[in-house]
């Protein structure tokens, strides 16, 4: 019995930790721009769309520096229009940083096309 009350234990705050992330596209934003600013690729790469992965290959370590140099967010707005959504983040130096999301199998993803 003691056992049992463990595993449901264990259920319940598995249930409640999924439940509370935040898949929306601001929330998808923010685990990405967390991610990244911890340098853990295998979370950021997993925020992005499958053609992101290359470019986050080349552009991490940059990416990261200008977000450590921006500061904490301070606000962020998203807009979403079918299966698109735009994210623009305000960081705390003043600087505003815009994300495209599409959404793939029910899932936000964001889109870091070269040369957009």
């Amino acid at each position: 019995m003691k056992n049992m009350k463990i595993i449901l234990g264990l259920l319940i705050i598995a249930i409640v930790m999924i439940g509370c992330t935040d898949n929306s596209p601001k929330g998808v934003v923010e685990r990405f721009i967390k991610a990244v600013e911890k340098g853990d690729s295998s979370a950021y790469n997993k925020l992005v769309t499958p053609d992101s992965v290359s470019v986050m290959a080349l552009m991490g370590e940059t990416l990261r520096e200008s977000i450590k140099e921006s500061g904490k967010i301070t606000n962020s707005v998203e807009k979403i229009d079918g299966d698109d959504a735009y994210v623009t983040v305000s960081f705390a130096n003043g600087d505003d940083q815009d994300y495209n999301l599409k959404k793939i199998d029910g899932k936000w993803l964001i889109s870091m096309e070269m040369g957009k």
